[in-house]
């Protein structure tokens, strides 16, 4: 088996975070610059579904994205405009909030339980979005919740 060069291993990971702009990759990432921008004229948020078989780049697709959003936009720390998360598959609502709160964690969103008190989960998670900034929120892998 040949080893790779230092050179031919930063080419090949240079390599593996292009993507092709595809007319219909476009029109995703407009539709998601849509969805950042309309978040603040609509009552009822608004929301799309993203599907493909497995492999086919969807994950790619929303890592590059987010990518972009933050090269291209004078984000500090005190924000996040695009947060990924996912759904904890069989795990109830509550995993699923938690999650998404330790997606935030840089926001301080470390789950506490004092004494007799319960964290109020879905408080505590609009607080820490409205906190982070948050533009656009996507749930990833979730096939196997329904």
């Amino acid at each position: 088996m040949k080893t790779l060069s230092p050179t031919q291993i930063e080419q090949l990971g240079k390599f593996s975070d292009c993507i092709v702009m595809h007319p219909q990759l476009i029109t995703i990432f407009n539709d998601f610059d849509e969805l950042r921008f309309n978040r603040t004229f609509q009552s009822d948020q608004q929301c799309m579904l993203l599907t493909g078989d497995t492999g086919v780049g969807k994950s790619h697709l929303i890592n590059h994205y987010k990518k972009q959003v933050l090269a291209s936009q004078k984000y500090g720390r005190e924000s996040i405009p695009v947060l990924v998360s996912r759904i904890s598959s069989g795990k109830g609502l509550d995993a699923t909030l938690t999650q998404m709160l330790m997606d935030l964690e840089l926001f301080g969103s470390h789950q506490r339980k004092k004494h007799g008190y319960a964290t109020d989960l879905r408080k505590k998670l609009v607080d820490n979005l409205v906190k982070a900034k948050v533009e656009l929120l996507i749930q990833g892998e979730i096939a196997n919740v329904f």
